[in-house]
């Protein structure tokens, strides 16, 4: 597994569980407008260590309200949608019943950022998700 492969598994997966919100990988196409989902992942170091995981942003993008502002509400809802989908792991606390496991991958949120304007009329939070490769 690398670290696309990882992208297209989980862009399928929250494709098929959230319908009513676009999922692109890499980056969105140049003339959509609207609320979107989009992944890419963090660059991969391979080395002489096996290769064992890898980051992937899941970015929210939800358009601008009429006054440029974010429209913090529609991100919070997002965001939330994403958390009941992908786990969070907590080292303390782990629940192996809430593990997502992807085509040999696990997935786990790692950590979740400040909203950020972007330049194409919405604002964003990104989404960090630990991918461990399992085989």
């Amino acid at each position: 597994m690398n670290g696309m492969q990882a992208v297209t598994d989980l862009s399928k997966y929250i494709s098929k569980n959230i319908d009513d919100i676009q999922v692109f990988k890499i980056e969105k196409p140049t003339n959509f407008e609207g609320d979107y989902i989009c992944l890419n992942y963090l660059n991969i170091s391979y080395g002489r260590a096996v290769n064992t995981s890898c980051i992937v942003n899941v970015n929210l993008h939800a358009r601008d309200m009429t006054n440029s502002q974010p429209d913090t509400e529609k991100l919070q809802r997002m965001s939330e949608r994403i958390f009941s989908l992908i786990p969070c792991r907590n080292i303390d606390t782990e629940d192996d019943e809430r593990e997502l496991i992807i085509g040999g991958a696990c997935y786990n949120i790692e950590s979740d950022s400040n909203c950020i304007k972007d330049n194409d009329g919405t604002h964003f939070i990104n989404i960090r998700v630990q991918v461990t490769f399992t085989n």
